[in-house]
């Protein structure tokens, strides 16, 4: 963060220098976790509903922070502010409007937003100072937080963008003034909190009509939605896919013990790409990545060296371990679900198992948020686990018990249903082969992770 004294913040959020003489020095970024103290930087205290965040500032300020951001008096150094979001954004609008040559690079998409980003940090990072969220930080809190990190050196900050709501994108956008904004594909997920996916559509295309003339858009060639975007945005517009008519392209994909390689082809340059991402799905984030970075000047050659060269840094997503004692290989791919994130899961499990002649284990919960399609797009998953081969199918939760269906409606020989992870770890024990390739997948709240990792061997 760029320094300012506390009668600085003060001024730009409207709020009031308490306890302190105003002239301390503010000199690393905000934080919210008082567990986590960043020595220089300012705590900013919610009230949530669980814990009050005041409770703590005080020990965040004898612990190193330079002062606290509040709403009402903690005895020690504060700022204090009528609503301590609304003024963490303000300050963090301040400080993007004082970085005049701070290239910002917003990314949404219903899904591959945090790999995408993962992929991007990886290039920009290696040619010039870069900022991105640390894990999935993409909302009214996160945005902030992650530009409130950026200072006079910093090139490049990456932000993805999500939504609960219309106009949550349009705010975070503006906020960030962005110079490059990537939709990268238009699905399911979230449908149930939009009503409907036109109303989707239209929020992820908020990120695009935020772009001034002099900015660029991305958009991916995977879905019919997010092309038409073109149509609203006032800027060059570069798209990236398998499509012939992609900008940024991707050939020749194929797929080796799980892990995917491809060309990477802009106009006459070609170049191979080996990721160390497993799933062929990730072909289309190292596409956004490098359509992202190719429009921020990185040579193609150095794109494909750098994307080939990248390695996961995101936990349960299309994590892989495999246990020593028996060959068992999980693919943890719990951090989230939707239909679209899901046929990819279920065709990396297919494909893997059948050029490597394994059985195979797909054990899936319920995806949430997808409103009044959520029962048929669960048996529709049923049906592509059947479809696919796979052999032993395990749903957790009754809640998911719509993919049950749908793999017997298949006649699947092997389907079966439990209760919670408990209770699948039982049934497992005593069924998994040597050998085996298991993927566990479903939304977040359902909280599989662990399952997985217990199946795995391996700890949080």
């Amino acid at each position: 963060m760029i320094s300012l004294t506390l009668d600085e913040i003060a001024r730009i959020v409207d709020g009031t220098v308490l306890n302190a003489t105003g002239a301390e020095l503010v000199t690393a970024p905000a934080f919210i976790d008082s567990r986590v103290i960043i020595a220089g930087g300012i705590f900013v205290a919610f009230e949530g509903q669980r814990a009050d965040g005041h409770a703590f500032a005080a020990d965040a300020v004898r612990g190193g922070a330079a002062a606290a951001m509040v709403s009402r008096d903690v005895g020690v150094r504060c700022v204090r502010v009528a609503d301590s979001g609304l003024a963490m954004q303000r300050l963090a609008a301040y400080v993007r409007a004082s970085l005049p040559n701070l290239k910002v690079i917003g990314i949404t998409g219903s899904q591959g937003k945090t790999t995408t980003k993962d992929l991007l940090f990886a290039i920009l990072s290696a040619v010039a100072p870069t900022i991105a969220p640390v894990g999935s930080l993409n909302n009214e809190l996160g945005v902030p937080l992650t530009l409130l990190r950026c200072s006079e050196n910093t090139r490049y900050c990456i932000l993805e963008m999500g939504a609960r709501h219309q106009g949550d994108i349009a705010k975070l956008a503006s906020l960030a003034a962005i110079d490059v904004g990537a939709v990268l594909n238009i699905g399911s997920a979230h449908v149930g909190e939009f009503g409907s996916h036109a109303n989707l559509a239209r929020t992820k295309g908020e990120l695009i009509s935020a772009l001034e003339s002099n900015g660029v858009a991305i958009l991916g060639t995977y879905d019919s939605s997010t092309i038409e975007l073109s149509e609203i945005a006032l800027c060059p517009v570069t798209t990236f896919g398998e499509a012939a008519q992609s900008d940024i392209r991707g050939e020749g994909v194929s797929l080796t013990n799980g892990l995917p390689r491809f060309r990477l082809v802009r106009g006459n340059e070609s170049v191979e790409v080996r990721l160390k991402y497993y799933g062929r799905h990730q072909v289309a984030n190292a596409l956004a990545a490098a359509a992202i970075a190719v429009e921020l000047g990185v040579e193609v050659s150095k794109i494909a060296e750098l994307l080939s060269a990248a390695t996961p840094s995101s936990r349960w997503r299309m994590e892989v371990n495999q246990r020593q004692s028996d060959g068992v290989t999980v693919i943890n791919d719990s951090y989230n679900a939707n239909p679209e994130s899901m046929s990819a899961a279920i065709n990396l499990l297919a494909e893997w198992a059948a050029v490597e002649k394994r059985s195979s284990w797909a054990i899936l919960g319920q995806m949430h948020e997808l409103g009044a399609s959520s029962d048929e797009a669960h048996r529709l998953i049923g049906r592509l686990v059947a479809q696919h081969g796979i052999e032993h199918l395990l749903v957790v939760g009754s809640s998911a018990h719509e993919i049950l269906k749908g793999a017997r409606e298949m006649a699947m020989a092997d389907a079966q249903i439990v209760l919670d992870s408990e209770a699948a770890l039982d049934y497992l024990r005593a069924r998994i082969e040597p050998g085996a390739l298991i993927l566990v997948k479903a939304s977040r709240a359902e909280g599989l992770e662990k399952l997985a990792l217990e199946i795995a061997g391996t700890s949080a």
